[in-house]
């Protein structure tokens, strides 16, 4: 009995050497990442031992299920809650939802993450796997979009030295200029922006930060360097942000590589095509800022008005005065911007003038366009003596006595005219034989008797009308009502050319 029961617990002894050199076999091609060999072992131990409470059979079973999930075998959650289930309070429980979250993390199931490693209490962690929690579960949150919470993992890891550290940093940061706290973000991503992982967007972040900033000449001081770094995919952006401070600081010549370099990879807006028309309008290349600023007036709003009226500055500086009074004419009849309305009406009416349509009918139906709309413009003189230029060029006085009809508040510049265009028309119609019709033109010189000396000429004229009428009587009363030397006047006005 004493042979048969030392027998019997030598057997016992044997077979439980035998399962431990497994187990460590087990554990040796584990630590070495052979994982399918590692899994083989620890199966085999299972199945040698029958006790479900044994150590050794509860640790395989723990390391089976993990090399499932190194292995990536689809029994491997299920395993690994199968053990949980089964070893409710063993110490290695603990670190099964750890695993799973891991695994998760790597299939790249965020939501699946976030449902596991809720379940651990970071502080059962090893200190380095409790870092990888926190970044682990914080990026699956922030895939998830729940930025608090994973601002909140995030910032856990931030001052610890290690290999979370730089895409902890990277997307707190990236959280923080989401949120608009830009000089917390500047901050993170300055820390980061040198490690090879980030170099070539957080330079990008930087740049943006410094625009929203409206800190232009910082984006200048430090953007232009970091140009052929930046991530392809952010290049023409990068560009923008750019060129567009170099803009806004009125640097248009280095502006306009920028632009041009952003427009390369998007399609051009409207808003787009203004801006490099403007650099090109800054730096007096009228061709150029032509050809985009007509890129850009191609609806009917502010931005068109603004691109037309730098339109007509660009043709006029290219000597095509034609094309500069048509986008004058363009903006004039916009309203978004009063100012710019308001001088590209003046500025179309004065190239009437000169270009002299129809002939001067644009012009005049402009000047008084303009002096209607603006009596009180400090430019209202100057429109003014362009009407009146006008009026003493063109020969068609009927027309424009009616244009000076018009004009409701007169000055006396204005009423000089009218009874200088009143007199020239009635002396035209005096030598046309039509006696009764100049007689009441000469009458309405005196309606606004500024001019004493037209008034006293054409006391001459209405007695010449009389006398032609054969009114004599009334023509010899009329004769005698005029002053001294005022009817040679009337003769030398009449040969020089002033009718």
């Amino acid at each position: 009995m004493l042979f048969s029961v030392v027998c019997s617990f030598g057997q016992k002894t044997a077979i439980y050497t035998d399962n431990y050199r497994t187990y460590n076999e087990g554990q040796d091609l584990y630590d070495k990442e052979k994982y399918s060999a590692a899994q083989d072992k620890f199966e085999e131990v299972v199945k040698h031992i029958e006790n479900n409470q044994d150590e050794i059979r509860i640790n395989c079973e723990y390391y089976f299920a993990i090399c499932a999930l190194e292995l990536f075998h689809k029994d491997a959650e299920f395993l690994l809650n199968r053990f949980v289930t089964e070893h409710p309070d063993h110490p290695k429980g603990k670190s099964v939802f750890f695993q799973l979250g891991k695994h998760n993390y790597r299939l790249k199931k965020s939501k699946k993450v976030i449902e596991y490693l809720t379940k651990v209490d970071p502080y059962d962690l090893a200190p380095d796997e409790r870092i990888e929690y926190y970044f682990k579960l914080g990026y699956s949150y922030f895939k998830q979009k729940d930025f608090v919470l994973a601002k909140g993992n995030f910032y856990e890891i931030l001052d610890k030295d290690t290999e979370y550290k730089a895409p902890a940093v990277y997307y707190y940061s990236h959280i923080a200029y989401k949120d608009k706290n830009y000089q917390t973000a500047l901050e993170g991503f300055q820390t980061i922006s040198c490690e090879s992982m980030f170099k070539s967007i957080a330079p990008y972040y930087i740049t943006q930060i410094y625009y929203k900033q409206e800190k232009y000449k910082r984006v200048i001081e430090y953007a232009p360097v970091y140009m052929d770094s930046v991530s392809s995919k952010r290049k023409s952006e990068f560009a923008k942000l750019i060129g567009d401070s170099y803009y806004y600081e009125k640097k248009y010549s280095e502006a306009i590589p920028y632009l041009l370099e952003f427009r390369k990879g998007v399609k051009a807006t409207r808003v787009d095509n203004y801006q490099i028309g403007f650099a090109y309008y800054g730096i007096k290349s009228y061709e150029s800022a032509v050809k985009y600023l007509g890129r850009a007036s191609t609806k009917k709003d502010a931005l068109s008005q603004t691109a037309y009226y730098h339109m007509a500055e660009s043709y006029l500086k290219l000597e095509e005065k034609d094309y500069a009074s048509n986008a004058f004419r363009a903006a004039s009849k916009m309203d978004f911007d009063p100012s710019i309305k308001e001088n590209s009406l003046f500025n179309y009416a004065k190239l009437a003038y000169e270009l002299s349509y129809n002939p001067y009918d644009e012009a005049i139906k402009a000047f008084h366009e303009y002096i209607e709309i603006y009596p009180n413009s400090s430019q209202a003189e100057e429109a003014y003596e362009f009407l009146i230029r006008v009026y003493m060029t063109t020969k068609n006085y009927e027309d424009a006595l009616a244009s000076l009809e018009r004009v409701k508040n007169k000055d006396d510049r204005m009423k000089v005219a009218y009874q200088t265009v009143s007199f020239n028309r009635a002396v035209q119609l005096f030598h046309n034989g039509e006696y009764a019709k100049a007689l009441n033109k000469f009458k309405d010189v005196k309606r606004y008797p500024v001019d004493k000396k037209l008034n006293a000429e054409s006391l001459f004229w209405i007695a010449e009308c009389k006398y032609h009428k054969g009114e004599l009587d009334e023509a010899i009363s009329q004769y005698r009502r005029i002053p001294n030397g005022t009817r040679s006047c009337s003769y030398i006005r009449f040969s020089s050319g002033r009718l």
